[in-house]
């Protein structure tokens, strides 16, 4: 069985995205701060300031918030379940104490954001490749 190719990005200055990212490589997802990478990302939300959140890119795209928990699931052939990721993450970011202090003090912190974004394979190729250059 082929091994499904993921990486998370994560803020490793919030608890919650370090804690999410610990609890995921144990299950074979490759983790990276977004400090190291954020210039990876620019290139994704060109138009807009990249927020600080949990990314997952995977075969397909890019996830963030919600929508990286689901894929997450999704791709743990979790079926029905992966649904699952929509009532838990939203109970779970606001408890996040730290994405209010970030929401008054910068702006707004990506703990509070969720989407997604296919991309097409050349473009995911050459992202994991940047990704797993720098680390």
């Amino acid at each position: 069985m082929k091994r499904r190719r993921e990486i998370l990005i994560y803020d490793r200055d919030c608890v919650f995205c370090r804690s999410t990212a610990s609890f995921l490589s144990k299950f074979g997802v490759f983790t990276v701060p977004i400090q190291d990478v954020y210039h990876v990302l620019e290139e994704f939300f060109s138009e807009n300031r990249v927020p600080f959140a949990l990314y997952l890119i995977d075969e397909e795209g890019i996830w963030w918030g919600d929508y990286a928990v689901f894929k997450f699931l999704k791709n743990r052939k979790l079926g029905p379940f992966s649904y699952l990721s929509f009532l838990i993450y939203p109970v779970l970011k606001r408890l996040n104490r730290n994405a209010e202090r970030i929401n008054n003090q910068r702006g707004i912190c990506g703990c509070t954001l969720s989407g997604y974004k296919n991309l097409p394979a050349e473009k995911l190729k050459e992202v994991f490749e940047k990704l797993l250059k720098i680390t």
